[in-house]
């Protein structure tokens, strides 16, 4: 008996403590999940690098960077951003999440453009914490357009079609010696006399030969030695070697060489082509910047070849 009333009273007490608790459910407040709660002291973001791009064609590049770590939590998403400025636009993701150097590849590029990147990283804590790199830039390589893009791959020397004019030895006219006239006695002490005109010789005018190659310069029709027109004469061609890099005063090579001969084929004046940045071409740079509305410093980069491929 004493058995069932002890589970009586039992089933009381329980009863009467849901009543209570299901009355006040309505008072029951559980606290917002804060930041403070959702990432705690020790939350931070990746530390991320960005590294110099490579690659770079007209409208191609890799892009370069590495996380050094991973700011306390496992890494969920990794790349790069980049654009025309440092707004970027545009995102490249790398497909591995693990710490280290990372590259990806971006394509369909404007040639002889400059584009700005970074790159970050985004790890798994409660709260996501994104870590990025230092902004960065790179220029694509100029474009090629139907002039050849200071590479003329066509160009060969040619002969030029201008006859040089004859030369033609000086003309001296003979000219007859006044007679020799000689007085003879005679015996019965009278004189006579008798001329005597010696034939006429003509000067002996040495042969003139025409100046050698080594007196005239290539496409010189004069020579600078002897002021007498050169035997032959050729066309100064145009060196071969495209121009990618910048060029400046002291730059010596194949692509000074090209420089020279088409600023003077476009007529600035830029001295020899001698494959030396001196200053008689530093000076024809300058004229051809100014003459396209650019700043004459003298330095051929990338602004310059722009110019030069609309020109």
């Amino acid at each position: 008996m004493k058995k069932y009333i002890f589970i009586f009273g039992s089933l009381l007490v329980l009863g009467f403590l849901f009543f209570n608790v299901s009355s006040n459910r309505s008072k029951i407040v559980v606290p917002p999940l804060t930041a403070a709660l959702l990432c705690p002291p020790n939350c931070v973001p990746p530390t991320v690098i960005t590294y110099p791009a490579s690659s770079l064609t007209t409208g191609e590049a890799t892009l370069n960077g590495e996380v050094t770590s991973p700011g306390g939590a496992n890494l969920s998403e990794k790349g790069f951003q980049y654009g025309p400025d440092a707004s970027y636009g545009s995102t490249v993701m790398d497909p591995t999440n693990a710490i280290g150097t990372f590259s990806a590849n971006i394509a369909s590029l404007s040639c002889g453009s400059t584009y700005h990147y970074r790159a970050y990283a985004i790890n798994q804590q409660a709260q996501p914490q994104t870590g990025v790199g230092a902004d960065a830039s790179f220029a694509t390589n100029v474009c090629h357009s139907s002039r050849g893009t200071i590479t003329p791959s066509s160009t060969s020397s040619t002969t030029s079609t201008t006859t040089p004019p004859p030369i033609v030895p000086p003309v001296t006219t003979p000219v007859a010696p006044p007679p020799v006239i000689s007085s003879t006695s005679t015996s019965s002490g009278t004189s006579s006399s008798s001329s005597f005109t010696p034939p006429i010789v003509p000067p002996i005018v040495p042969p003139v030969t025409p100046p050698s190659s080594a007196a005239c310069n290539q496409g010189d029709k004069f020579s600078t030695a002897t002021g007498l027109p050169c035997a032959s004469y050729e066309a100064t061609p145009i060196p071969n070697y495209p121009i990618t890099g910048t060029l400046v005063y002291g730059s010596t090579g194949d692509e000074v060489k090209t420089l020279q001969a088409e600023l003077n084929k476009d007529g600035f004046k830029s001295g020899p082509v001698d494959g030396i940045f001196g200053p008689i071409t530093e000076g024809a740079v300058i004229r051809f910047q100014i003459a396209h509305k650019l700043a004459g410093d003298g330095i051929f980069g990338v602004n310059s070849r722009a110019a030069w491929e609309n020109r």
